[in-house]
């Protein structure tokens, strides 16, 4: 029975101090109700202990780190990785408790309490050219920071990203990031297939960065279509549907602009031969792409190119090729634009002219909703026993 002469109000905050008192407590927080749970371990509400802020306690059992090398240095990369980045689209690392007469390392988290894109998509089901574009805008340039950081973080999917109070994207889990050597090739196949690149689920060298492109399209169709672009339970499967498609497919429905969210990037077999005759090489282009790979040399660069298989090389030099062309095919048609009216018109920064290119069709039977795909909850090292 509560004091007649204890105010009302002290009465519930005085509730509310000896409640916490009997919850446990690490460090400077509370732990509160569990938030959720996962194969490293549990992930709790904490409370500062003078502030009262909220965050988002990854508990890690140390016994599950002990289990493995393998384990042990992924969290330990996947902390040291965290520490180095700080984006307002990057989930925040606070604090890492490691006390030494506890079994478990304790990760001090951003709170963000809006939940997963995932569960917002299935919620929706799809959504609209102007909500995905500000959701993708706000995913590249949390990738892009990462990026320019030399991180990739190889396992891009909705239910990797949360929203915060505000619907603003919170790019999360690193615990598959690894740094990009600049010139050098990953070897490691990881992360969900359904949204890894084509090289990535082949098992053979990739580069991190241009697979968390590739991850982030396969994010963007999800988003516009409410499902996914490839689909199977099989991986042999799913790697000839990812090289069966030659082009972006229309996005079809009734709040949809009829026209290609991206422009087409080049098809595996745009790969498979030599990009263009010797002579016909831009230089200009040739010296860009020895920023990138300043350990070759002009004429290896070049042998790379006029190769029969596919290469990154090829992809670069194609894609700065077609970065080329719409720069100056741009400005051509800026120059007729002004003569017409006073400036462009432009939403969020994108140009939006009425010239756009024509792409042939793709025809998709009716694939399921996102949510009953099979890529929920699956990853690489699930399907480690598949034979390609």
């Amino acid at each position: 029975m509560t004091d007649v002469n204890v105010p009302i109000q002290h009465s519930s905050t005085l509730f509310y101090k000896n409640t916490l008192r009997r919850r446990k407590e690490i460090g400077d927080y509370w732990l509160g109700r569990t938030l959720g749970k996962g194969s490293s371990g549990r992930v709790k509400l904490g409370y500062h202990k003078i502030t009262g802020e909220k965050v988002a306690v990854k508990i890690i059992s140390k016994s599950y780190l002990a289990s493995s090398t393998s384990t042990e240095r992924s969290v330990k990369r996947e902390i040291a990785i965290m520490k180095l980045i700080q984006h307002p689209h990057i989930l925040r690392l606070v604090d890492v408790i490691d006390l030494p007469e506890s079994s478990n390392l304790y990760l001090i988290l951003e709170y963000v309490q809006g939940g997963e894109l995932f569960e917002y998509l299935v919620q929706q089901g799809r959504l609209s050219e102007i909500e995905a574009r500000t959701y993708f805008r706000q995913i590249i340039f949390g990738i892009d920071y990462c990026h320019r950081h030399l991180i990739c973080h190889r396992d891009l999917k909705p239910e990797n990203l949360l929203l915060d109070d505000h619907c603003n994207i919170k790019i999360a889990d690193f615990g598959m990031a690894s740094l990009q050597p600049s010139g050098a090739f990953l070897e490691t196949s990881c992360g969900s297939p359904h949204y890894a690149s084509p090289e990535v689920v082949a098992g053979i060298p990739y580069n991190g960065i241009a697979s968390d492109i590739w991850s982030c399209g396969v994010i963007l169709y999800a988003l516009l279509c409410g499902h996914l672009p490839f689909d199977d339970n099989d991986i042999r499967e799913l790697l000839r549907k990812m090289h069966q498609l030659q082009q972006h497919a229309w996005f079809n429905g009734p709040s949809m602009s009829k026209q290609p969210v991206l422009p087409p990037l080049p098809t595996p077999d745009d790969l498979a031969r030599p990009v263009c005759q010797v002579s016909d090489l831009d230089d200009r282009l040739l010296d860009t792409m020895k920023t990138l790979w300043a350990d070759r040399s002009t004429v290896d660069l070049i042998h790379a190119l006029m190769d029969n298989s596919y290469n990154m090389e090829k992809v670069t030099y194609m894609l700065l090729l077609r970065h080329a062309k719409t720069y100056f095919a741009g400005n051509d048609r800026a120059v007729e634009q002004q003569k017409k009216k006073p400036r462009p018109t432009t939403i969020c920064g994108w140009n939006t002219g009425q010239h756009q290119p024509s792409f042939s069709t793709v025809t998709f039977n009716s694939p399921d909703p996102i949510q009953q795909q099979h890529m929920r909850r699956t990853s690489l090292a699930d399907a480690s026993s598949s034979t390609l």
